[in-house]
């Protein structure tokens, strides 16, 4: 089932980490993340939010990184253009979430795009705890977090999967 939702699963290896060197001053940080999330229609103020909990950060350049739940091994990066939109790739194979909760009443609703779940969720995106069901959102499309969440939570018996919104990032 997850290789027909996700499809082919194969990965080539990239360094993306961001020295310190590399990464922009805090204030021009956020900034620059709540340019990016108001281009989503997501409230500026979470970027505050994924830059506390490091699971985004921002370079000189103004190159966003979005990294899974303590995970060191890949991350979603979006360059703006020229004509103000945003490109995403994949750097690196993302192996953990950005976000996960315990399954509500067997249901979980699974991302697999970042974009979605923080476009639905806008200035609840902090206050994820109480939802009515369970929430998985991924990086990429890539069943191997989705087993590890189903093993880990084994009460998990209705999965929804929401189904991207735009092309995700190769």
């Amino acid at each position: 089932l997850l290789d027909q939702q996700f499809g082919d699963r194969s990965h080539t290896a990239q360094t993306f980490s961001m020295s310190s060197a590399e990464r922009g001053e805090r204030r021009t940080a956020e900034t620059r993340m709540s340019h990016f999330l108001q281009s989503w229609g997501v409230s500026g103020s979470a970027g505050t939010g994924l830059l506390n909990q490091n699971l985004a950060s921002v370079s000189k350049q103004g190159t966003i990184r979005l990294f899974g739940q303590d995970d060191a091994e890949g991350a979603l990066e979006f360059t703006e253009t020229k004509a103000g939109t945003w490109t995403a790739r994949k750097v690196g194979r993302p192996r953990q979430p950005l976000y996960k909760s315990s399954p509500h009443n067997g249901a979980v609703h699974i991302y697999a795009d970042p974009q979605d779940f923080l476009s639905q969720h806008g200035q609840e995106v902090f206050g994820w705890g109480q939802k009515k069901s369970g929430l998985l959102v991924l990086l990429a499309a890539d069943p191997e977090p989705v087993d590890a969440y189903l093993n880990e939570h084994p009460d998990a018996k209705r999965l929804h999967f929401v189904a991207p919104k735009r092309g995700l990032a190769q």
